[in-house]
């Protein structure tokens, strides 16, 4: 994790200096200030300019300075020129886009097709000069025409400078390959995350989401889910006063030989689907690759439907017992697959899919990926001017990209703040390019879930992820809870065990010092039906006890409700701990409930945000994304 550098220091101190130089003007020259005599304004008016920061004269990353030989190549420790490694080789043309041609109905503007077919015979001949040149055929893996002009290929380190010299090759960049979002779908909070975005308003007002198309480029989507189902789906459609403008097969059929890819007809619901790293239409869902269910948890947030089918009838979703509900739900979903079996998204592939996007005429695309690493506004790619093309006037589709889940550089001040950076931003590119839209998660003032009762309050926790063990729901009941206010340390079960036995009871203990997993290793010899761990701070925990060997479930709580326990509990002493004792319940009965005013919602302490070289602001929107309950809590098809 790179840190904020002593030059942004420098920069402050400079700053502080001009401005303390600048607070006070004299009688004998009062043309610049308030005159210090008479109290009035005076001086001349001062004329702005705003400027675009993607032009400001600073040398941008990856450009070649007078110093260095163009063509010559910087190796890195673990980079030898036998390597092969994927690359963008950008042509000399324009692409469709940078010709003037709008992404509104490209896809049947035959102008615009015509004008592509040109592009495409050029890669063709600049391909065939690159293998006559390197002596073997050219590993291919995208011809990108509508949003940039470029192969993207596997070639051997060594074979970059060679190809730079082909005549109509305009530059070749290396591609960086991109890791899934590593949050798992967190089954706590749901339908409730529209009170936060106004959705429930829209619902009301008649906007639904009905003829929007939006692409999930992610892990995939569950095409059997219940909540995907096209009965569902078109029933809640055929609910409206009006019929929207769905895709349908017919019309990706005829726009075919405009994408990059020959995707498949999934139904109404997902009406398009392609495996962008695997090139298939098999590989769609999670099952097999192991890159996790995110996919169907971002494909829910958005466009969950609103009815779910059940035999021959349909219920509302915000009534059934899953209480999945998209912000869009009669919107349609395009199933783009960027991370499979193949590994993670090259540049090229998730830009193919922008591109498929954009043919097919969607109205968002949602990109969960990002550089480990933190991001820069200028990097030199021109992966980064592609994404202004989609800014501009003649384009309509809106690309939102994660920022990040590394924090904010405020958690970073505490460690090491002199170091060779001037960066104080933590998100990851493509989300700090400038005309990216970067979303930043905020924490849902709802939840939705299995909760506890106590007292009456529903209290909403997050189960552990946990190898051995089953979630809290699985010991359902009424049980006695002993909470330990101490850290969960071998000496402080033994001495509150003396006191009162903690088997068969919920145990709770608070969070710090020593790892989640020996906290629960530590209370094994003990025998709690349940060991729950309460924060020592404000927010939610997300726990991964991968070395946690007990069998018994572990989940946490946040720490008002913690506190709450405590304030009605009835309490003793044994040594120097105080213990709490009372009775408490394990719900089977998903519940959902809004008790935070929407005012008061604040940003998940993972999200990712502060300032980038360009010294504006990164990400520019938030939305909820912590404390999410969707689709992939729970897995149901539909019958």
């Amino acid at each position: 994790m790179k840190k904020p550098g002593k030059q942004f220091l420098s920069m402050l101190f400079a700053a502080a200096m001009i401005l303390s130089s600048a607070g006070t003007v004299s009688a004998e020259n009062p043309e610049q200030g308030i005159h210090e005599n008479t109290g009035e304004q005076t001086g001349i008016e001062l004329e702005t300019e705003e400027l675009d920061p993607s032009v400001l004269h600073v040398r941008k990353l990856g450009e070649v300075s007078e110093e260095e030989e163009p063509g010559e190549i910087s190796l890195k420790p673990d980079l030898s020129l036998e390597q092969t490694v994927r690359v963008s080789i950008f042509l000399d043309k324009k692409s469709a886009v940078d010709a003037g041609y709008s992404t509104k109905g490209i896809g049947t503007n035959k102008a615009a097709a015509s004008y592509r077919d040109t592009l495409k015979q050029q890669q063709r001949s600049v391909t065939a000069s690159i293998e006559k040149t390197l002596g073997h055929t050219l590993d291919v893996k995208w011809n990108l025409t509508l949003l940039t002009n470029a192969v993207s290929a596997n070639v051997k380190v060594k074979e970059i400078p060679l190809i730079k010299k082909i005549a109509g090759v305009r530059s070749v960049e290396r591609e960086m390959q991109y890791d899934p979002a590593e949050t798992e779908a967190d089954p706590q909070t749901a339908n409730t995350s529209q009170f936060m975005t106004g959705a429930s308003d829209a619902w009301l007002s008649g906007y639904s989401g009905a003829g929007s198309r939006i692409a999930i480029i992610d892990t995939g989507i569950d095409i059997d889910h219940q909540s995907f189902n096209a009965d569902a789906f078109d029933y809640s459609i055929a609910q409206l006063d009006h019929a929207p403008e769905l895709m349908k097969e017919s019309e990706i059929k005829n726009l075919s030989s405009q994408l990059n890819v020959s995707g498949k007809y999934i139904s109404s619901k997902i009406p398009f689907a392609y495996n962008y790293v695997d090139n298939n239409t098999t590989n769609l869902g999670h099952g097999t690759d192991g890159r996790g269910n995110h996919g169907s948890h971002v494909a829910g947030i958005a466009a969950a439907n609103k009815y779910i089918k059940s035999g021959t009838s349909y219920q509302l979703a915000s009534q059934s017992p899953t209480y999945a509900v998209g912000m869009a739900p009669d919107a349609q979903l395009l199933l783009m697959k960027v991370f499979g079996s193949n590994g993670g998204a090259y540049d090229s592939d998730y830009f193919a899919a922008i591109e498929d996007a954009v043919v097919l005429g969607c109205d968002a695309a949602n990109l969960s990926l990002g550089s480990g690493s933190p991001g820069f506004t200028y990097t030199g790619s021109t992966y980064q001017e592609i994404l202004n093309n989609l800014t501009k006037e003649n384009s309509e589709i809106v690309v939102a990209i994660s920022a990040g889940n590394s924090s904010s550089i405020t958690d970073q001040l505490t460690t090491d703040l002199y170091i060779d950076d001037v960066s104080m931003h933590t998100g990851g590119s493509p989300g700090t390019f400038i005309n990216s839209l970067g979303v930043a998660s905020a924490d849902n003032t709802g939840n939705t879930g299995y909760p506890i009762v106590f007292n009456g309050k529903n209290i909403f926790y997050n189960d552990a992820e946990t190898k051995n063990a089953e979630n809290m729901v699985s010991v359902k009941g009424t049980w006695d809870f002993v909470y330990i206010d101490a850290l969960g340390t071998p000496e402080d079960y033994s001495e509150v065990n003396r006191a009162v036995s903690l088997s068969g009871k919920i145990v709770i203990v608070n969070r710090g010092d020593i790892t989640f997993a020996v906290k629960g290793n530590n209370a094994i010899s003990y025998k709690p039906k349940a060991l729950i761990i309460a924060n020592n701070q404000p927010g939610t925990i997300g726990m991964s006890v991968d070395d946690y060997t007990g069998t018994f479930p572990m989940a946490s709580i946040v720490l008002s409700d913690a506190e709450y326990i405590k304030e009605n509990s009835v309490s003793a002493s044994t040594g120097s701990i105080t213990y709490y004792t009372g009775k408490i319940t394990v719900s089977d009965a998903i519940t959902a409930s809004n008790n935070v005013d929407r005012k008061d919602a604040e940003i998940s302490t993972f999200s990712s945000w502060g300032v980038p070289g360009s010294l504006l602001m990164k990400p520019e929107i938030s939305a909820p994304g912590g404390n999410i309950y969707s689709v992939a809590g729970y897995s149901v098809t539909a019958k």
